[in-house]
C-alpha cells in the first residue's frame, strides 16, 4: 500500500478515536457490504461527507439512500454540510445535483479540483 494511503487510513482512525468523525458500513438487504458513508470535522459547523459504493452496486440508489438518511441523522443537523466529488466522476456529480444541494461550483480542495455542494 503506498505510504500516502496509509498515512490517511491513520489520520481517519484517529479522527474516529477522537469522536470527530463517524463512519458506516453500507450494507444490501442481503447483508453485503456495499459500500461507506462518513462525516468529517463533527467539532465544527462545517462539517464534509464522504461516500463510496462499489462497483457492482453503483446506479441502484444505494449511495442516494444512504445519503438522504445521513442527512436526517441528529448528529449533524444545525451544521453546514458539504460534499465534493471528483470532478471526473459523472454519476457522483449527477447523483448530488437529483438530490437538490446547492451546487457551489468547481473548487480546488486541496486534494484536487471537486465539484462542491452544500446543504
Amino acid at each position: 500500500m503506498e505510504v500516502e494511503t496509509l498515512e490517511k487510513i491513520k489520520k481517519n482512525v484517529l479522527a474516529f478515536r477522537h469522536g470527530t468523525a463517524r463512519y458506516w458500513s453500507i450494507l444490501t438487504e442481503e447483508n453485503e457490504f456495499a459500500g461507506f458513508i462518513a462525516v468529517h470535522n463533527l467539532q465544527e459547523e462545517e462539517i464534509a461527507i464522504s461516500y463510496g459504493v462499489g462497483p457492482v452496486y453503483r446506479r441502484k440508489g444505494i449511495a442516494s439512500s444512504a445519503l438522504l438518511e445521513l442527512l436526517r441523522w441528529e448528529g449533524i443537523q444545525h451544521k453546514r454540510i458539504v460534499l465534493a466529488t471528483h470532478k471526473e466522476n459523472e454519476a457522483s456529480f449527477n447523483m448530488l445535483q437529483k438530490l437538490n444541494l446547492t451546487y457551489k461550483g468547481l473548487k480546488e480542495t486541496g486534494m484536487g479540483m471537486r465539484h462542491v455542494f452544500v446543504c
